[in-house]
């Protein structure tokens, strides 16, 4: 408790010392003298120039040159401790003062800055635009690290706009341009973001190769930050080309990093991956937490329900697809950076000719695009549908097995004085049997042919007969039973079968049982779960066993099973 409190005396002695000191520092600044140390702090402690920015009167920042210096270090501060602005209004301060100047580091910080709060508010014409201006003046500046930045900037537009191609090319300039800088920390993620353009131009086995170098790099450097994200980009190559169980081992070792936040594209190939190999559980907790986040991801909601046989919610998670991939397609109709990049460099004409062809290619790929996309969902729905009508057939087969097993049953029951004293008896007691077995199901069927179900009720009237089926079929004192009354009237014939014959299967004496007490192929299918021709082949197999022994009652056992 006593080292508690030291701590805490300690503490704010430290504190109470830093807030006498600090104002007095800044108040002994002049505003430029402020800005420059502001500049000094941005590349090695971000945070702190920041912080010096903000507490710098606005009032005091007298003169266009200490206005557009401040615009320039406080959107540069802002964007390097990952604070987002979509508003270019600050940074055109600073773009309006340097752009006619010849201080080409200020205005390539400027251009490139605008370029960022641009793209930031996903304006892709104009940020392509100012980062090409931002180019031009690295170049003259020799600046080899912005130029990477830059680089890497053009690339991610790029790559939002699906031109993949470019974004890999950037994305190889970035890392020229750091590694010439000699700045390894940034060469490093460039590199792998060389894997991620590799990955998005369906390049996959390159880009194995090359975030597999970045894997080695990281941890060698012990870098878990650059190794997650790596681990993250192999595993959805893996599950482009199929390796599902590299995949998933690549992104539980991600997360063994501590890294819980995956983004959605990762969480889709996560779930992707664990459906593939059949997990549906971990598949479904994916599923769960990308809907989460957006909940209008829905791909892996379509493959979920559609192995789970709900056709229905799986065409709907399809449409949503779908009708998001229709609304990003308008989208890039309207941000059309190739036109920017024309526009820009209008008086080289032979540039501006194979930009046009190449956006005439990306019109017919768009158009090709489009019709692919409805025709696929032509094609869907039509797969779907014939799925629905098959387990619709199915179930009304079923049904009429169940209800020709009842009828076999009645007739049973009506035709006890037509045969044998032995037969009568035996059919009696099997209809008692089943009568207490059958109560359920004749109250089920009777809903179904009698009170003109819906499809919805008439399916879930099929599953709970279906169940009762399967339920009463798996209860083995029933089929016991069963058997107990064969041997009592048939001269004791199951026991001798089972005595005779030991290599049969449990499941073909009891093809035998349900023959012998008088029962249908269709209704030993419904019994047993197989089709009716398989039940024949069994039967065929069965009676040629048996007419090859030496058994007692061999010819009523065959007579039987015909």
């Amino acid at each position: 408790m006593k080292t508690k409190i030291l701590s805490l005396l300690i503490s704010l002695s430290l504190l109470a010392v830093f807030c006498a000191c600090t104002p007095r520092e800044q108040h002994s600044m002049s505003p430029r003298e402020t800005l420059s140390h502001a500049e000094e702090l941005m590349q090695t402690r971000p945070d702190s120039a920041l912080m010096l920015l903000e507490d710098l009167s606005k009032g005091a920042l007298r003169g266009r040159e200490n206005r557009a210096h401040f615009a320039l270090l406080y959107s540069q501060a802002l964007d390097k401790n990952y604070i987002d602005l979509a508003n270019d209004s600050i940074i055109r301060i600073a773009v309006d003062y340097y752009a006619p100047r010849k201080d080409n580091t200020r205005k390539m910080l400027a251009y490139y800055y605008l370029g960022r709060v641009q793209y930031n508010a996903k304006e892709y014409q104009k940020a392509i635009v100012s980062l090409m201006q931002a180019e031009e003046a690295a170049k003259l500046s020799r600046d080899n690290f912005y130029l990477g930045l830059i680089y890497r900037s053009m690339s991610d537009i790029h790559s939002d706009i699906y031109n993949f191609t470019e974004a890999l090319q950037y994305a190889r300039n970035s890392y020229n341009s750091f590694t010439l800088s000699e700045n390894q920390h940034y060469a490093d993620w460039s590199l792998l973001d060389i894997g991620k353009a590799f990955h998005n131009s369906a390049q996959y086995d390159s880009s194995i190769v090359y975030t597999k170098s970045v894997i080695e790099i990281a941890k060698a450097h012990q870098d878990t930050l650059l190794l997650s994200d790596a681990l993250q980009t192999i595993a959805k190559s893996y599950v482009a080309t199929q390796k599902y169980k590299d995949a998933i081992n690549s992104f539980q070792e991600s997360l063994k990093l501590g890294n819980d936040s995956f983004s959605k594209n990762d969480l889709s190939m996560m779930g992707t991956a664990y459906h593939a190999v059949g997990d549906i559980e971990k598949a479904n907790q994916c599923r769960i937490e990308l809907l989460r986040i957006d909940s209008t991801e829905t791909w892996l909601s379509y493959m979920i329900e559609k192995q789970c046989g709900d056709y229905q919610n799986a065409l709907s998670a399809l449409e949503a697809v779908i009708s998001k991939s229709n609304y990003h397609l308008s989208k890039l109709i309207r941000q059309n950076v190739t036109q920017a990049i024309n526009e820009y460099q209008l008086h080289k004409f032979q540039l501006q000719k194979k930009e046009l062809q190449q956006a005439k290619l990306s019109r017919a790929l768009l158009i090709l695009s489009i019709i692919f996309c409805v025709v696929f969902i032509v094609l869907a729905a039509y797969i779907v549908r014939q799925r629905i009508k098959a387990k619709n057939l199915a179930i009304v087969e079923y049904m009429d097995k169940v209800q020709d097993l009842e009828s076999e049953l009645l007739v049973k029951e009506r035709n006890l004085q037509a045969v044998s004293e032995s037969n009568s008896q035996m059919n009696e007691q099997i209809n008692l049997l089943f009568a207490k077995q059958f109560a359920t199901i004749d109250q089920l069927s009777a809903t179904y042919y009698e009170m003109h179900a819906v499809k919805n009720e008439k399916e879930a009237v099929y599953k709970s007969v279906k169940k009762e089926i399967e339920n009463f079929s798996k209860n083995k004192k029933t089929l016991q039973e069963l058997e107990n009354i064969v041997n009592q009237h048939k001269n004791n014939v199951m026991a001798v079968l089972r005595e005779e014959f030991p290599e049969f299967s449990e499941m073909d004496f009891r093809l035998i049982c349900y023959s012998i007490a008088g029962f249908s192929a269709k209704a030993i299918s419904v019994f047993t779960g197989n089709s009716t021709g398989n039940i024949y082949m069994k039967k065929s197999r069965l009676k040629a066993k048996i007419n090859a022994s030496d058994i007692a009652q061999k010819e009523t056992i065959i007579k039987s099973l015909d």
